[in-house]
């Protein structure tokens, strides 16, 4: 049983576990860089649940020394926001300041997970049961949501003088088995749709599952035909989305099918990947846009490319964007990088190869460099070895 088990946000769990991964490899600076990076990408959705954005100060207005005091304030209160011990948070922003410098220990990567572990737990019990718009939440438990397979309909209707001399009537309309709240919106907009089309005079679906009909008192008489229209347009939204529904079924159905034949896929296809690629998945998650997610090696993010000599430097994500059939190649969370379109894996494995050679050689002249620097680092270190052992003989003698 790791942490990372217990964080419910898919896109930061993987990237916790990641750091708790580097920290058992023995790589310390890694494990405390990728619990800055969660920390980060989980505070980004606490400030857009709270609709916070980050606060940029005027250094000509209140002077570069109070705003470097006032960033840092809000850097440890953003730190503190879930945990207990505000010394936690000043210890956890003092490491970000030093998190560019391979200089931590297992203790440092320890108490950083556990940091942000606290905090992304913290945050995720109050997204959970945090308030919105309160309008909003009572209108939401007003509607009297269906159950089952039941249509919307007509329950009740009263009508009312918009105000006293406006020469209005209001007739609000309570509509019974509304759908529930992630079907709701789509489902008041057709309807307001169909109704307009229907050339309602004035009409609102409101979020308390009740359609408002405003007409001058002269047209009172047309009340009737315009509860025709309602009951109308109700039906004929509950035949458009119940289409919808069965075509999203089989949409669902053939991505089913077809997630298990692109996994079939790939592992039939194990071993055949270049090295620096570590994972291969196939991603659907949004409707039809499916994309090829690719874990590498952490190593080829940060190599510079070239394909000739004295030509332009690039990064992986370049060279994956210029091989032939690549639309789009942008990272995601946790450095994964996405493909599209996603083609079969056959296609996959030319652009790999197609990149293959100019990341092999970039990963060789780094291994040689290093093979390098390590021969004259133990050059460097038998010379001082010997010039001590020169220097405790005379003082010998």
């Amino acid at each position: 049983m790791t942490l990372s088990q217990a964080i419910t946000d898919t896109a930061l769990r993987g990237v916790f576990a990641r750091a708790e991964e580097a920290r058992e490899r023995g790589n310390f600076h890694e494990c405390i860089q990728l619990a800055i990076s969660v920390y980060s990408d989980a505070l980004r959705k606490w400030n857009s649940i709270r609709s916070r954005r980050p606060t940029f100060f005027r250094a000509d207005k209140l002077g570069r020394e109070a705003d470097e005091s006032l960033t840092a304030l809000e850097t440890t209160l953003n730190a503190a926001t879930f945990v207990a011990d505000v010394g936690a948070a000043e210890w956890f922003a003092a490491l970000r300041r030093d998190a560019n410098y391979d200089v931590f220990d297992d203790v440092d990567a320890a108490r950083a997970l556990a940091f942000a572990f606290s905090w992304i737990t913290g945050y995720e019990s109050a997204a959970a049961t945090w308030t919105h718009n309160r309008w909003l939440t009572t209108a939401t438990k007003a509607r009297r949501v269906r159950s089952g397979e039941a249509r919307a309909e007509i329950a009740s209707a009263t009508a009312a003088l918009v105000a006293p001399d406006s020469g209005m009537i209001s007739a609000t309309f309570v509509i019974e088995n509304v759908p529930p709240s992630d079907e709701y919106a789509a489902w008041a907009r057709a309807l307001r749709e169909q109704l307009t089309d229907a050339s309602r005079r004035d009409c609102w679906v409101d979020n308390d599952g009740t359609v408002k009909i405003t007409r001058p008192v002269s047209e009172s008489t047309l009340f009737a035909e315009d509860t025709e229209a309602l009951a109308a347009a109700l039906q004929a939204v509950e035949e458009r989305f119940a289409t919808q529904r069965l075509h999203e079924r089989e949409a669902a159905e053939q991505r089913t099918v077809q997630s298990q034949r692109m996994t079939n896929a790939v592992v039939a296809a194990r071993g055949q990947w270049p090295a620096w690629v570590l994972g291969v998945e196939w991603n659907a998650s949004v409707s039809d846009a499916t994309t090829w997610r690719l874990r590498l090696d952490p190593a080829v993010h940060r190599l510079q490319l070239l394909e000739e000599e004295n030509a332009p430097q690039f990064g992986i994500q370049e060279l994956l964007g210029k091989q032939p059939g690549v639309e789009e190649c942008p990272y995601t969370t946790g450095d994964d990088i996405l493909l599209s379109p996603a083609g079969s894996v056959d296609n996959l494995l030319r652009v790999l190869r197609g990149a293959d050679p100019v990341v092999a050689a970039a990963l060789r002249r780094g291994q040689e460099a290093l093979d390098r620097e390590k021969a004259t680092l133990l050059d460097v270190n038998s010379s001082l070895a010997v010039a001590v052992l020169r220097t405790a003989t005379r003082t010998v003698a």
